[in-house]
């Protein structure tokens, strides 16, 4: 995937028409995606966040280009121990579109599965600054 990476960047550079590179665009912006579900398998969490980064650089108007992205990025974040960074993302799949109530919920559980009293703790802080 990585080979493939490259290939598409340096593609990028020789294309020679504008459907050329959003074609080549597309495609890294699809093998980042897979890259940082493999880094994720493998717990490799500042490696998912640094993918995270690029494909919100890359996608559409600012949005994300995948509808699982911020369940991604919040999964790494629970894998650093960033309870608050994962809230963030759990927080933006509210407002989020194109995140089922089904896909919100599981995201929801799986963030007070991994985080249990700290991610209870960063909840409630947050409630009560916002409160102020």
């Amino acid at each position: 995937m990585n080979e493939a990476l490259d290939l598409c960047e340096k593609g990028s550079s020789t294309a020679r028409t504008r459907e050329q590179v959003m074609e080549l665009k597309e495609l890294r912006l699809k093998l980042l995606w897979f890259i940082s579900s493999v880094h994720l398998q493998k717990a490799e969490y500042d490696s998912v966040i640094k993918c995270v980064r690029v494909l919100r650089e890359g996608g559409t108007h600012g949005e994300d280009h995948h509808v699982s992205l911020p369940i991604m990025a919040m999964k790494a974040w629970l894998g650093l121990g960033r309870y608050g960074e994962a809230e963030k993302e759990l927080r933006g799949m509210v407002v989020g579109n194109g995140i089922s109530e089904g896909v919100w919920i599981s995201a929801v559980e799986a963030y007070f599965e991994a985080a249990g009293m700290a991610g209870a703790e960063t909840a409630k802080h947050s409630r009560s600054i916002q409160t102020l």
